[in-house]
């Protein structure tokens, strides 16, 4: 089976199974795709191909599905995600052959308990073997994108969407299947086929991966999407083509070039139906395109595949005209791209929509340059023309407006505007004046052309008419008010007709239809009175006359009563003026001092002495004004001296109660003025004489007089006599002098008197920004408090019930403060052994003082700012406790909480090794917040001497990490590890773990001292060493032996001792025996409790002969020789050198 009827069998496949109705993984960002690898019992993956092999293919930085979208969609999706398997399903892979789900449902199923499908975007299942679309064996399995159910194992999740892919493809040697890969994967973004899976044509061919495409360089190198793809999925914006634009340089899209959108028609947007052009060129992925050079896509999005030849969702306007890919010549070649020549409404293949009108685009003047393609793009419509008039019908010999500005081009500019009047007249303005000469019916044609040179015209229909004639006569044209004139307009005629109505306006509101009239004006002025003629053909002729009307002036008088006064005077004025031809119905008085009134009869006073020009003038009811003056002389007068005591009764005229041996103050100036002049003020008290006008004087109880002489700056002048009366006034208190307080803060002030009774008390309120209020009270006792900071100003005052005078005012300072206000702030994020600064600048306040508590702890310090280590994690309470001068607190505490460390679980096994030892460490990392990992540990091994023997890392360890390695040196291991939080918290810790050598006891002597006679006491001396030169001699350190010694004599136990020896010591035993004869032998058995390396020095042997009883007499003495042999026998040495 060729590869060409395969492909279309597997088209065919794929347009059936393909559906948009599930939600499709996203077009942008990262997206992950789970990688399922299934084999078959009789089908295995080829030789290398891994699961390393598919995460290349897959994920790959070349030649892989994550670098063709990388390159074809910019950069604006990442494939990314993680391959599972293989697995191995059950059954052959002809089992599978068939086009249903099972393959893909039992694959998700062997592979549920290792994926968790929630965490991914997208699902492809990998057989083993070719896909049948390539092999065209019946028993391979067609690559197919499913719309699916499928239920999974994680919380009822399931799978919408899944594509099912081949191992590999067997197209003409080539294998790779990366284009069906990236064919199927474009289903799982939502996007159709773009072949005509009907099979009738090619749909886009080779020119989209969506269609053929994939199959260029026979699915090594698949093509790129298509424009619309790329629109679609988001990866671009195409530039709408808006006006004309010529030399458009269009770059390949493979280099970053744009694409450009025609809507059709031209002048809409937002149409379903558009072109979309591409500059497209073989490189990178489209290098093994047929072709190259412009591609014109025509899109209708309202269609939803590509079957209909004649109408499809995308469909590429192939350059040659030979509609190859419609008649399934072929998959495209190199006739379909435009590299020169134009595309209109002319050419084939057209512009024109879908429906045959047409779009208005043209693309000409297509070039390439170099990889680049030049374009000149237009869009033509004629123009609208729009002709309007002020008149529909106008008088012979009258000017008409047109107007042709509201015609209009909506892709070029109106260039010309030709008036065709219809009376051999022509005008080219945009908007004319005409006068048409002769009367009749007109079509006037307004033609306009744009800069394509395409017109369109109108028609207006104009009736011209010849006016009537009008005839006037009036019997006068100026007359006095109350005359009546007769106004005749009965000769009036007209010559292509009859004058049938007549229209009078005589300008003052009143009008008349008659051909003669007779009118009376009712007021006087200048009247422009018309009169319209009207013919039967509607046609007016008016014409217009000025009418003077006359008025006669009113006569002006009047009287002043008293003629003579002084400016306490009040003068009276008494019209009398009257008009003889209508009434007076307005006045205006003008005094001659600047004032002045519109009343009929007015009274006026004269504030300043002086000569004035009284002046009336009058208005009568035509409008009509006059006027007439006379004079008038006002005299000064004298001043009227008074007084005022603020802190005085006034008891009578002239008369005055005041305190007694108080500074009183007499204050001159409400003394008045009638013209309100300077005053000079002289004061006499018991013959002497005071100025100015407060007079200051302390008297003693008693009655006292006073004068005082006021005189004006026109020396005008008068003294009165005043009587005072002192009398004794108690004094009041308060029991503050200075008081601070918070607001909203009461306090109460009581007042006491010396001496007296008081009979109210007037309590006055100052504060600092000038308000002021007051309160009498019988109550000697005030309640403060206020809710602004500020200083106030409290003065109390009593009037005494006996004189009812008032009490000097005792005053008193409050000063009032906000209350202080604790604020205080610090980092959101705290960690177990961080170092937190609080900051309390924020506090409101006056001289503030500090004081921290950090968990019911003061802190050392008293600033604003303090810093405190954190040393434990979880909740901690911080409190702030301030002191304002010279008043007020707050207090305020805040809870945080700290991040904890991650903790360590750390064990060692045996916990102080031995050379030779089996050693196992474990770690492992907790966090009391969520989860923790080992960022590392650090094993380091050190010799008996401090050498370095080792050093081992081990980064990123998880939670929990474990390693059991044999101790080669005695020494320390040190342990040295990082642990961390998911909050980034961390702890560092180390560990030291002391390495020891084995105990190695060995008998170093054994000795028997004592008279070997039979009866005698043997003295058995031997020592144990815990020691081993040889190990020594490998850096090998000792061990505390412990355990028991046994002393053997002839086999027999004779004494048990426990022992504990440290390394590289010694300890002696002692043991007496009472000897018997014969020979004996003594052997020390020692046992190490807790093991050692070698036992073989464990015993040492000594054997002895004891004689019996010695007999009297002489022995002779024994040569040399013999007690050489003796020695020999007498004592036998057995015991192993130590290894």
């Amino acid at each position: 089976m060729s590869r060409i009827y395969l492909f279309v069998l597997g088209i065919l496949s794929l347009g059936i199974i393909f559906s948009v109705g599930s939600e499709a993984a996203p077009s942008t960002g990262t997206v992950q795709v789970a990688f399922i690898l299934s084999e078959f019992e009789d089908q295995e993956y080829q030789d290398g191909h891994d699961q390393d092999y598919f995460e290349d293919l897959a994920f790959g930085e070349t030649d892989s599905m994550w670098e063709y979208f990388d390159e074809v969609s910019r950069s604006v999706l990442n494939i990314d995600g993680d391959v599972f398997g293989p697995y191995t399903l059950d059954g052959d892979a002809a089992d599978y052959g068939p086009e249903n789900q099972n393959f893909v449902r039992d694959s998700v199923e062997i592979a549920d308990d290792d994926i968790d499908y929630r965490d991914y975007d997208a699902v492809m299942v990998i057989h083993s073997g070719p896909g049948e679309e390539s092999s065209g064996n019946s028993d391979d399995i067609w690559s197919i994108h499913w719309t699916t159910n499928i239920e999974t194992e994680d919380n009822g999740y399931e799978i919408k969407r899944i594509t099912q892919a081949p191992e590999y493809q067997n197209s003409n040697g080539e294998r790779s299947p990366l284009g069906v890969w990236v064919h199927e994967f474009g289903h799982e973004l939502g996007l159709p086929d773009l072949y005509d899976t009907d099979g009738s044509s090619e749909g886009i061919g080779h020119w989209g991966v969506m269609a053929s495409g994939s199959w260029t360089d026979n699915g090594e190198t698949p093509a790129y999407f298509s424009a619309w793809c790329r629109y679609w999925l988001g990866w671009i914006s195409p530039i709408p083509i808006t006006d004309d634009v010529n030399n458009l340089v269009l770059e390949p899209i493979e280099d970053g070039g744009d694409v450009y959108l025609l809507s059709i028609p031209g002048n809409w947007s937002g149409s379903e139906e558009y072109f979309l052009i591409e500059n497209r060129q073989k490189m990178k992925y489209d290098q093994y395109l047929p072709g190259e050079g412009l591609l014109i896509w025509h899109i209708d999005d309202r269609e939803s595949n590509n079957r209909d030849e004649e109408h499809k969702l995308v469909d590429l306007e192939e350059a040659d005209g030979n509609d190859d890919l419609d008649h399934n010549t072929n998959r495209g070649d190199d006739g379909d791209p435009y590299t020169s020549g134009s595309f209109t409404k002319d050419t084939y293949p057209n512009s024109l929509a879908y429906n045959g009108t047409e779009s208005g685009w043209k693309i000409e003047n297509i070039e390439m340059d170099g990889s680049n393609i030049i374009v000149d793009i237009s869009f033509l419509s004629k123009p609208h023309a729009i002709a309007d008039a002020d008149e529909a019908v106008i008088a012979e010999g009258f000017e008409l407006q047109f107007y042709g500005d509201e015609s209009w081009d909506e892709d070029g500019t109106i260039v010309n505007y030709t008036w065709d009047f219809g009376d051999g007249t022509f005008s080219y303005d945009e908007n004319p004046i005409h006068i048409f000469a002769t009367n009749g019916t007109y079509d006037v044609i307004l033609t306009v052309r744009d800069n394509n040179n395409l017109e369109d015209s109108v028609i207006l229909n104009i009736f011209v008419n010849k006016p009537p004639i009008a005839v006037v006569e009036i019997s006068q044209t100026v007359i006095l008010l109350g005359d009546v004139i007769t106004f005749d307009a009965s000769d009036s005629y007209d010559i292509d007709g009859e004058v049938e109505f007549f229209y009078w306006n005589f300008d003052d509101g009143f009008t008349s239809n008659q051909a003669t009239t007779e009118h009376e004006f009712r007021n006087s002025g200048f009247y422009n009175v018309s009169v319209k003629i009207i013919d039967d053909l509607n046609d007016i002729t008016t014409v217009y006359y000025l009418i003077e009307v006359i008025n006669r002036l009113p006569i002006v008088e009047f009287s002043i009563e008293p003629e003579n006064g002084d400016t306490r005077t009040i003068f009276g004025f008494t019209d009398q003026s009257h008009d003889n031809d209508g009434e007076v119905e307005a006045w205006l008085w003008d005094f001659g001092d600047s004032d002045s009134t519109d009343s009929q009869n007015p009274e006026h006073r004269f504030a300043l002495p002086g000569i004035y020009t009284v002046t009336l003038t009058v208005y009568d009811d035509q409008g009509g004004f006059n006027s007439t003056s006379k004079t008038i002389t006002v005299d000064n007068s004298p001043p009227d001296p008074d007084i005022i005591i603020p802190e005085g009764i006034k008891t009578g005229d002239n008369q005055w109660t005041i305190p007694a041996d108080r500074n009183i103050i007499i204050d001159g100036r409400v003394s008045t003025d009638t013209e309100n002049d300077e005053l000079l003020f002289y004061w006499e008290y018991e013959g002497d004489s005071f100025q100015g006008y407060l007079f200051e004087i302390d008297l003693q109880a008693g009655i006292h007089e006073i004068q005082l002489n006021v005189i004006d700056e026109r020396g005008g002048e008068e003294t009165e006599t005043f009587a005072l009366n002192a009398e004794s006034v108690p004094i009041l208190s308060l029991q503050y002098s200075e008081v601070n307080i918070l607001t909203s803060q009461p306090i109460t002030l009581n007042c006491t008197t010396d001496w007296g009774e008081i009979e109210i008390y007037t309590w006055q309120f100052y504060d600092d920004i000038g308000s002021d209020w007051g309160l009498n009270t019988t109550d000697n006792w005030m309640n403060f408090s206020s809710e602004r900071a500020g200083e106030y100003f409290i003065s109390v005052s009593g009037k005494h019930t006996e004189t009812g005078l008032w009490t000097i005012v005792f005053p008193l300072n409050i000063n009032v403060y906000d209350h202080p206000e604790a604020q205080f702030e610090f980092t959101d994020t705290i960690n177990e052994g961080d170092w937190i600064t609080f900051d309390g600048k924020n506090s409101n306040g006056l001289e503030l003082e500090f004081e921290w508590i950090l968990d019911g702890t003061p802190l050392a310090g008293n600033g604003e700012l303090i810093t405190t280590l954190v040393d434990y994690g979880g909740i901690h309470t911080v409190g702030l406790q301030i002191s304002q001068n010279p008043v007020g607190e707050d207090y305020i505490e805040k809870e945080f909480y700290a991040d904890h460390k991650p903790t360590e679980i750390l064990s060692t096994n045996p916990s102080m090794p031995r050379v030779g030892e089996d050693f196992e460490v474990y770690l492992g990392a907790y966090d009391v917040e969520g989860e923790a990992t080992i960022e590392y540990i650090e094993i380091s091994v050190y010799d008996i001497e401090g050498d370095e023997r080792g050093k081992f890392r081990y980064e990123d360890q998880g939670a929990n990490f474990n390693i059991i390695f044999e101790v080669e040196y005695t020494g320390v291991i040190v342990l040295e590890y990082k642990l961390m939080d998911l909050k980034n918290n961390s702890r560092e810790g180390s560990s030291t773990v002391d390495v020891l050598g084995w105990a190695d006891i060995y008998v170093e002597s054994l000795e028997i001292s004592g008279k070997k006679e039979k009866g005698k006491t043997q003295t058995v001396t031997f020592v144990l060493n815990n020691y081993n030169e040889t190990y020594q001699s490998d850096i090998y350190n000792g061990y505390v032996a412990s355990g028991s010694v046994e002393l053997l004599i002839d086999s027999e136990i004779v004494s048990t001792w426990t022992y504990e020896i440290e390394p590289t010591k010694k300890q002696e035993f002692h043991f007496q025996w009472k000897a018997t004869s014969g020979r004996h032998d003594f052997e020390v058995v020692a046992y190490v409790s807790d093991g050692e390396k070698s036992t073989d020095n464990n015993n040492l042997i000594k054997s002895i002969k004891i004689e019996s009883e010695s007999k009297s007499g002489l022995i002779p003495y024994p040569s040399v020789g013999t007690i050489i042999a003796t020695i020999g026998i007498v004592s036998y040495l057995s015991r192993r050198k130590a290894n």
